[in-house]
């Protein structure tokens, strides 16, 4: 027998007493029932506290989700509004009820718009057969059109409630024509203020258009304004969770001049989980092995060979330890040796925000010595900018799964790395972990900026290019035409005495003449248009506009806003003149359109070109899936310079294009 098996093989008296085996057996049993308890009613409390917890979740997400809709909803009224300030050669009504069916039928939410001048006249509505609660809204809030024309800004009224039930409430947003404008002259110019734009918005449709369909499954919804309920979401009615109100969360937030409240209050099926039904098996399974207990504390003291049998059984058992205990030890020293061979950076991160532990590959990557970022502070290695995003990493549930992001890291000297981490967290038994996998994408990004640069060197060159084309066109062959013309101008004033037939051929030389110069001005100008580079961008389109009318036929409304001082360079002029090309090039191939709007607007901080037609309209996706060439072409040229193209049209809907550069340092820097 082994020194193991001798410390083990001590043997219990042979007749225990009985009353002793049983007051043993009923101590385990209450000892062993008290601990179930315990475990099971924790057990509860944490499943309560993580309903909770995912429910201020849910409630905090769901604000933010809707502060965005809403504040999106306002943002296009603004953006109507700011058109209707506009002068355009078109019927001011007709615009109106035009933008007004477009917002309609595009911005959740949007219910009806109504168009109030300032000089007491006739109210426009649209749609003209809306539905409006406008009335309900001025007999709570008489001065609602004062307090938006005083703010000078988008206002919110109180919600307002219908019969059937239904809340709506409205956005005032004074319309203001710029200085110079409006036609009446002061020194200094001063804003003309034309009337007020009321926005009608359904409170069900906009709100109901910021939740995905899994949280509605889990939660029901009120959204309140003070104390007056705007939104309700509960299938089920409300006595359905009404004993469930205690794990519900709310939050508070500012939307515009209103305060909103959100509540949210778990289903039936959510908030069973914390119930204790789902821990029922372990009390359950506690009660029993309690008993179990007792009872082999009862037989143990009646049958002393049980002993030996849980003898025979501890020795198999600890063999069979010893053999997990090795496995597990080859297992480390696997994990170990993976660990310090990675090729990419590996970080085992406490929730101190210190570092475990780091292999090799890390502490290279941030030029540490092997072994000497273990216990350093993580945000030694985190740059100011990117550490929000390891507070995101941090905050994140154990069941989010991979944490994804791009973040900048520093070097002990100083020097700065572009690094990709995947994080996920796990738990090392009772302490929280977090794994984070760097990759060093330095050089590839700056592949990916050396790709860039080539690419817009390569589109300017071939502008000058074409410049240089065009110049030579006009200077050699335009030359030979007027000298050729010239020349047929001569031999006709000296061919009097020629035939008829001579003197028309000779007529019908000098009309070619004349009509092959002005196809060459017309492709000199689609080459490289002289206006563009002589007196700027707004003139360039508007001689492209006229000439696209000219050449179609269609009327173009054109309304252009460019400030003086707005930091346009060569290089954002040519991508906007070229993608207005592009646009009234495809109208006049394809969309079978009767009308075209144009406005180019440009600030300090951004450039806005929108391009409008009321033709057959496309599917978007269809066309760019089959490779359409010229939106890939307009997508491209956006990306160089920093800007977004976005295009909307479907089957009959019209189209709109819509281009966006940001006037930044970069652009400036890139154009000089």
């Amino acid at each position: 027998m082994s020194s193991g098996e001798a410390h083990v093989s001590w043997r219990l008296p042979e007749a225990p007493s009985l009353w002793m085996g049983r007051i043993g057996a009923m101590v385990v049993l209450v000892v062993m029932s008290l601990a179930t308890m315990v475990v099971w009613w924790n057990e509860i409390e944490h499943d309560r506290q993580a309903v909770r917890d995912h429910a201020t979740d849910v409630c905090r997400q769901a604000s933010r989700r809707l502060e965005v809709v809403v504040e999106g909803s306002m943002t296009a009224a603004s953006l109507f509004a700011r058109r209707l300030a506009t002068r355009g050669e078109r019927d001011p009504r007709d615009r109106f009820e035009e933008f007004a069916s477009v917002m309609v039928a595009e911005v959740p939410g949007f219910y009806s718009a109504r168009l109030i001048p300032s000089d007491g006249t006739e109210a426009w509505l649209a749609p003209r057969d809306a539905n409006s609660a406008w009335q309900k809204a001025t007999d709570a809030e008489p001065d609602l059109l004062e307090r938006g024309r005083r703010e000078g800004a988008a206002i919110l009224s109180a919600p307002v409630t219908l019969e059937s039930g239904a809340s709506r409430f409205f956005a005032v947003l004074p319309i203001v024509a710029p200085p110079g404008r409006s036609g009446i002259s002061s020194s200094p110019p001063v804003p003309d203020h034309i009337g007020s734009l009321v926005v009608e918005f359904d409170a069900s449709a906009i709100i109901d258009d910021g939740f995905h369909e899994r949280i509605r499954s889990e939660f029901d919804f009120e959204v309140f304004d003070g104390q007056k309920r705007i939104y309700r979401f509960d299938p089920e009615g409300p006595s359905a969770t009404h004993p469930y109100r205690d794990l519900g969360a709310q939050w508070n937030f500012t939307m515009r001049n209103r305060e909103w409240r959100f509540e949210v209050v778990p289903r039936r099926k959510v908030a069973a989980q914390a119930t204790g039904l789902g821990s029922a098996p372990v009390l359950v399974l506690g009660l029993l092995l309690s008993a179990g207990l007792a009872g082999v504390v009862n037989l143990l003291a009646q049958r002393m060979n049980l002993f030996r049998e849980a003898h025979d059984q501890a020795l198999k058992e600890i063999a069979e330890r010893k053999r997990v205990e090795e496995a597990l030890r080859a297992s480390e020293e696997r994990y170990r040796s993976v660990f310090a061979s990675a090729t990419d950076g590996l970080l085992l991160i406490g929730d101190d925000d210190r570092i475990a532990q780091a292999n090799p590959a890390a502490c290279t990557m941030h030029g540490w010595d092997p072994g000497e970022l273990d216990g350093v502070e993580i945000f030694k290695l985190i740059t100011p900018p990117s550490r929000h995003l390891y507070q995101a990493f941090k905050n994140r549930p154990d069941a989010a799964g991979i944490f994804r992001a791009a973040a900048i890291h520093q070097r002990t000297d100083g020097t700065l790395i572009d690094v990709e981490v995947s994080g996920s967290r796990f738990r090392m038994g009772k302490t929280r972990r977090m794994l984070a996998i760097l990759t060093d994408v330095t050089e590839r990004n700056r592949a990916v900026q050396r790709l860039g640069m080539l690419s817009r060197k390569a589109l300017m060159a071939q502008e000058e290019e074409r410049a240089r084309v065009s110049r030579d066109l006009h200077d050699e062959l335009g030359q030979l035409l007027t000298a050729s013309r010239f020349e047929l101008g001569w031999l006709q004033k000296h061919a009097a005495e020629m035939p008829d037939e001579v003197s028309n051929a000779l007529a019908r030389a000098i009309e070619a003449v004349e009509k092959s110069a002005d196809e060459l001005r017309r492709i000199c100008r689609g080459l490289r248009p002289p206006l563009l580079d002589d007196l700027g961008l707004e003139p360039a389109v508007r001689l492209l506009a006229q000439e696209f009318e000219e050449r179609t036929g269609l009327q173009v409304d054109m309304e252009t806003q460019l400030d003086e001082t707005s930091p346009v360079t060569m290089e954002v002029a040519l991508c906007t003149y070229r993608v207005l090309q592009e646009s009234l090039n495809n109208i006049s191939r394809h969309a079978a359109a009767r009308d075209v709007d144009v406005s180019l607007v440009g600030g300090s901080d951004e450039l806005l070109l929108s391009v409008y037609d009321d033709g057959k309209g496309f599917d978007v996706e269809a066309l760019e899936g089959d490779g359409g060439v010229g939106i890939v072409g307009m997508r491209e040229r956006a990306t160089l310079v920093g800007g977004m193209i976005e295009i909307r049209s479907a089957p009959s809907q019209g189209t709109r294009v819509v281009l966006r550069i940001p006037l930044s340092e970069a652009n400036l820097e890139n154009g000089s």
